[in-house]
């Protein structure tokens, strides 16, 4: 287990086009997917106790077979596996926390019943079409806020092995690669997986008002992006991506 890989999938950030990715290079038998927990994310961050993350795998069969898995993939937080396997590389995938949280609210309208409400601390969503406004969503979706900061809890930018930023997809797969000695690519037609009518191609529109709401509630997860963005270009100097 000392070269396991654990991958942080924090929604709206790429994390489906990397899922392929990986896939793509490691094999699918080889890549445990955590999408197991009834209450998501949330539910991770209370799992610090390393004889429940293993009665978890053994009650699904895993307990023998978890040393033939490479990577650890899903919807999970640091503190449910950092006691369990202290010495694994960790990584997640950055996005402008503003866009993901526009982007997550676009979703949400999709479709509002989706398992990843989860995501939100259990909070009831009430879609009213038109007039559910963004600053709603902000203001209800409690878990949603510096969600970043949930998911690495416990961990700094400088202990991830890789950190991914979905504003340069193409790129952080390069850099993937490279840290992980990885061949495959993914074309460039499943860059995107989900198209957003809503999305220009350089981001989501919103107004002041909103980005300054997203802002105010999500200060954690700004700073976070940020120290994200330079780990990011440290780390393309240091492998020569």
């Amino acid at each position: 287990m000392k070269n396991l890989i654990i991958s942080f999938h924090i929604p709206k950030t790429a994390g489906s086009s990397f899922n392929r990715h990986i896939s793509n290079n490691f094999g699918r038998e080889k890549i445990f997917f955590d999408y197991i927990d009834p209450d998501g994310c949330t539910k991770s961050i209370h799992l610090k106790n390393g004889a429940e993350i293993k009665e978890i795998f053994k009650n699904q069969g895993l307990d023998q077979d978890l040393n033939n898995y490479y990577l650890i993939h899903g919807h999970i937080t640091a503190p449910k596996y950092i006691n369990v396997f202290p010495d694994a590389k960790y990584l997640t995938w950055f996005r402008d926390p503003v866009q993901r949280i526009v982007s997550h609210y676009y979703y949400y309208l999709r479709a509002p019943l989706a398992n990843d409400l989860q995501f939100a601390d259990k909070t009831q969503i009430k879609v009213k079409g038109d007039n559910y406004t963004i600053e709603q969503f902000v203001n209800e979706t409690i878990g949603l806020k510096n969600l970043y900061s949930k998911v690495i809890e416990g961990l700094n930018i400088n202990d991830l092995a890789f950190i991914g930023i979905t504003e340069e997809f193409e790129k952080s797969l390069l850099l993937f690669n490279k840290i992980f000695n990885c061949q495959k690519q993914l074309p460039a037609k499943k860059y995107n997986a989900k198209v957003n009518p809503h999305k220009e191609s350089s981001g989501y529109i919103i107004s002041d008002q909103t980005k300054k709401a997203i802002t105010r509630e999500n200060q954690k997860d700004i700073l976070l992006y940020a120290q994200a963005k330079k780990r990011f270009e440290e780390l393309c100097n240091i492998h020569g991506v």
